[in-house]
């Protein structure tokens, strides 16, 4: 298993293809306003702990995690939820797949295409490192 934070460190995941049917929908449908702006998002709130539980089961790990081998970043919080009331209401979108069927669909996709998983080894050894910034980090 990779470093962990805390385990209550919380995100609202959405798969990319419910993010691309969004952005589809958006750039088909007018919008109440012009520029309207959109929260994509599941609108259910996921742990880290539940990450790491569903990873364990999909991919049969028996390695325990380390809680708190990685120091919590500024946007680590207990509580992230995506309030997309808004695309639901005026375009109709609604996500499909949740985070257990997405993280399964991930999976298949990286056996599928086994000569990138080199490629992700090493933006992810470099993002350890600290050469590489994940987005959102700060420039400070």
């Amino acid at each position: 298993l990779p470093t962990l934070a805390s385990p209550e460190a919380a995100h609202d995941f959405v798969f990319v293809d419910d993010v691309v049917s969004a952005f589809v929908l958006a750039a088909e449908r007018p919008a109440s306003e012009p520029g309207a702006v959109f929260n994509v998002g599941s609108g259910v709130q996921t742990t880290l702990a539940e990450v790491v539980a569903t990873a364990r089961r999909v991919l049969a790990i028996d390695v325990e995690p380390e809680w708190g081998t990685m120091t919590s970043r500024s946007w680590d919080t207990g509580v992230w939820i995506a309030d997309s009331r808004r695309i639901r209401t005026e375009l109709g979108w609604e996500p499909t797949v949740d985070f257990e069927a997405g993280f399964r669909k991930q999976v298949e996709w990286f056996r599928a295409n086994p000569s990138l998983w080199p490629l992700y080894e090493a933006i992810a050894a470099r993002r350890s490192s600290g050469r590489l910034r994940s987005a959102g980090a700060s420039k400070g």
